[in-house]
């Protein structure tokens, strides 16, 4: 018994001086921002790309963020997104984000055209991809799946990045969803 507390409060003070844990803020989108169709923490640029509460399905809690793709103009091809920093980074340690993502099958109309997942550095006042993953609407089409990508960056610095692109039909149809992502890291 001795033995085990001799190990436990060494393995303490080692975990509590590595630091605080890397994180990003409001992953479940519960907190709303300074309007109620945007969410708490995360920047977003483009258009129909808002906070949503009461939808269904809904993967766990009760918000999600949603790209309200029927709603767009026949014409319109340009992409929109959410995006936040993360919070103490440490260069050259692997960090994996993880999106939970759902496509609506729109009842007319052509489903979302794809969702693009990145990480991110800021290098020289310059963003750098530091992975991306495109997927394609069909891929999670009525069905909440998981996605995943990893980087190493080289500076204490990272981004997550989810870009939205519309199909490039005239008829736009149903929504693509995020109900929930993770940032997580290990020191390898």
């Amino acid at each position: 018994m001795i033995r085990l507390k001799t190990l436990i409060i060494p393995l303490g003070l080692i975990l509590m001086a590595s630091g605080a844990q890397a994180h990003l803020q409001n992953t479940s989108f519960k907190e709303a921002g300074d309007r109620p169709a945007n969410a708490a923490h995360w920047g977003v640029w483009g258009e129909k790309v808002e906070r949503v509460t009461g939808w269904e399905p809904r993967l766990d809690d009760e918000a999600m963020v949603a790209y309200k793709h029927w709603e767009l103009a026949d014409e319109h091809r340009a992409s929109s997104g959410i995006f936040q920093d993360a919070q103490n980074i440490r260069a050259g340690r692997m960090y994996e984000l993880t999106v939970h993502a759902y496509a609506d099958k729109p009842d007319a109309g052509t489903a979302a055209g794809r969702v693009e997942i990145r990480l991110e550095s800021t290098i020289d006042d310059q963003q750098v991809y530091l992975n991306r993953r495109v997927i394609n609407a069909d891929d999670f089409l009525d069905e909440w799946k998981a996605f995943s990508i990893r980087a190493r960056p080289p500076v204490d610095n990272l981004r997550a990045v989810i870009e939205f692109h519309p199909s490039a039909s005239e008829k736009k149809g149903g929504a693509l969803k995020i109900g929930r992502l993770q940032l997580s890291s290990n020191r390898l």
